[in-house]
């Protein structure tokens, strides 16, 4: 039936977001300390602070690839919540890529 295709062309989205999730807990727990982190641990009720912050986006920067900002931390301090951000985080990213101002390469040899 078309809901059923409707909702397998949704299982790699969903997939995804659990793995990006799970993901997320895992430097959660490793910023915080703590070993029992679900999605919806909120890292400052968790004992969080904006330095833990700053370090949580220095992790997901290293390990993950997405060149997340401190303002996102603080938009969505949860693991669920940063995971449901993550397209528009890297939207974000590939459009400073696009309007980023090209160096002119000069003529070494110009005066």
């Amino acid at each position: 039936s078309e809901a059923t295709a409707g909702a397998e062309e949704d299982l790699p989205d969903r997939t995804e977001e659990k793995i990006r999730v799970q993901q997320l807990k895992e430097l959660f727990g490793e910023v915080l300390n703590q070993e029992e982190i679900s999605a919806e641990s909120d890292l400052f009720r968790r004992g969080g602070s904006s330095l833990t912050a700053m370090t949580l986006t220095a992790l997901v920067r290293k390990r993950l690839g997405l060149k997340m900002e401190i303002i996102d931390v603080f938009q969505a301090p949860t693991p669920k919540a940063l995971a449901a951000l993550w397209d528009m985080i890297k939207a974000r990213e590939n459009s400073r890529e696009l309007h980023k101002p090209q160096a002119k390469k000069r003529d070494r040899w110009a005066t």
